[in-house]
Protein backbone atom coordinates (compact mmCIF):
# COMPACT_ATOMS: atom_id res chain seq x y z
CA UNK A 1 0.00 0.00 0.00
CA UNK A 2 3.09 2.41 1.42
CA UNK A 3 4.44 1.78 -2.22
CA UNK A 4 1.19 2.68 -4.44
CA UNK A 5 0.91 6.10 -2.47
CA UNK A 6 4.55 6.68 -2.80
CA UNK A 7 4.30 5.65 -6.95
CA UNK A 8 1.58 7.72 -7.24
CA UNK A 9 3.11 11.14 -5.31
CA UNK A 10 5.58 10.58 -8.16
CA UNK A 11 3.65 10.69 -11.24
CA UNK A 12 3.94 13.91 -13.59
CA UNK A 13 2.06 14.78 -16.38
CA UNK A 14 3.75 15.88 -19.94
CA UNK A 15 1.74 19.27 -19.31
CA UNK A 16 3.30 19.53 -15.88
CA UNK A 17 6.86 19.37 -17.24
CA UNK A 18 6.01 21.63 -20.14
CA UNK A 19 4.68 24.36 -17.28
CA UNK A 20 7.77 23.93 -15.41
CA UNK A 21 10.18 24.86 -18.55
CA UNK A 22 8.17 27.32 -19.22
CA UNK A 23 8.09 29.28 -15.84
CA UNK A 24 11.92 28.75 -15.48
CA UNK A 25 12.48 29.70 -19.11
CA UNK A 26 11.19 33.13 -17.83
CA UNK A 27 13.05 33.17 -14.87
CA UNK A 28 16.39 32.78 -16.78
CA UNK A 29 15.13 35.37 -19.59
CA UNK A 30 13.99 37.77 -17.17
CA UNK A 31 17.24 37.60 -15.18
CA UNK A 32 19.06 37.86 -18.10
CA UNK A 33 17.53 40.98 -19.44
CA UNK A 34 17.00 42.70 -16.55
CA UNK A 35 19.69 45.35 -16.89
CA UNK A 36 20.80 46.45 -13.46
CA UNK A 37 22.32 44.23 -10.06
CA UNK A 38 20.96 44.17 -6.82
CA UNK A 39 22.86 47.25 -6.28
CA UNK A 40 21.29 49.39 -8.66
CA UNK A 41 24.87 48.96 -11.24
CA UNK A 42 24.03 48.40 -14.86
CA UNK A 43 25.21 44.99 -15.31
CA UNK A 44 27.35 45.93 -18.73
CA UNK A 45 29.21 48.30 -16.65
CA UNK A 46 30.38 44.96 -14.56
CA UNK A 47 33.23 43.16 -15.80
CA UNK A 48 34.13 39.08 -14.93
CA UNK A 49 33.08 37.89 -11.78
CA UNK A 50 31.31 40.80 -10.76
CA UNK A 51 29.04 40.45 -13.95
CA UNK A 52 28.82 36.90 -13.72
CA UNK A 53 27.68 36.55 -10.17
CA UNK A 54 25.23 39.91 -10.78
CA UNK A 55 23.85 37.74 -13.62
CA UNK A 56 23.15 34.87 -11.69
CA UNK A 57 22.05 36.64 -9.06
CA UNK A 58 19.40 38.30 -11.59
CA UNK A 59 18.31 35.21 -12.70
CA UNK A 60 17.88 33.75 -8.73
CA UNK A 61 14.94 36.75 -8.36
CA UNK A 62 17.57 39.13 -7.33
CA UNK A 63 20.17 39.53 -4.30
CA UNK A 64 19.23 36.98 -1.13
CA UNK A 65 18.65 40.35 0.64
CA UNK A 66 15.70 41.88 -1.08
CA UNK A 67 14.38 38.32 -0.91
CA UNK A 68 15.62 36.58 -3.95
CA UNK A 69 17.64 33.19 -4.62
CA UNK A 70 21.03 34.90 -4.82
CA UNK A 71 23.59 33.09 -6.97
CA UNK A 72 22.51 30.05 -5.77
CA UNK A 73 18.89 30.58 -6.78
CA UNK A 74 20.24 31.57 -10.24
CA UNK A 75 22.22 28.01 -10.70
CA UNK A 76 19.43 26.50 -9.36
CA UNK A 77 16.98 27.32 -11.67
CA UNK A 78 19.44 26.79 -14.43
CA UNK A 79 19.84 23.41 -13.21
CA UNK A 80 16.02 22.86 -13.13
CA UNK A 81 15.94 24.03 -16.94
CA UNK A 82 18.63 21.61 -17.92
CA UNK A 83 16.44 18.92 -15.50
CA UNK A 84 13.38 19.24 -17.57
CA UNK A 85 14.76 19.86 -21.17
CA UNK A 86 16.35 16.08 -20.18
CA UNK A 87 13.25 14.91 -18.78
CA UNK A 88 11.23 16.22 -22.05
CA UNK A 89 13.45 14.61 -24.21
CA UNK A 90 13.40 10.87 -22.60
CA UNK A 91 9.08 11.72 -21.68
CA UNK A 92 9.72 12.03 -26.01
CA UNK A 93 11.54 8.73 -26.66
CA UNK A 94 8.88 6.82 -23.81
CA UNK A 95 5.83 8.17 -25.34
CA UNK A 96 6.60 6.52 -28.54
CA UNK A 97 6.24 2.93 -26.05
CA UNK A 98 3.66 4.53 -23.67
CA UNK A 99 0.24 4.05 -23.68
CA UNK A 100 -0.93 6.81 -21.29
CA UNK A 101 -0.16 10.90 -20.88
CA UNK A 102 1.32 9.63 -17.21
CA UNK A 103 5.02 8.49 -16.66
CA UNK A 104 6.58 7.31 -14.01
CA UNK A 105 9.99 9.22 -12.97
CA UNK A 106 10.50 5.67 -11.87
CA UNK A 107 10.95 4.44 -15.26
CA UNK A 108 11.85 7.36 -16.31
CA UNK A 109 15.29 6.85 -13.81
CA UNK A 110 15.57 3.21 -14.59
Amino acid sequence: MYNQKKELKTRITLEGISNMKENVEKQILNGINNPFSSTGTPINELYGAANTTAVLANIGGGAKRIGGGGMQGGINNIRQYDMVKTLLYMVGKLKKNAKYKQVSISKLLK
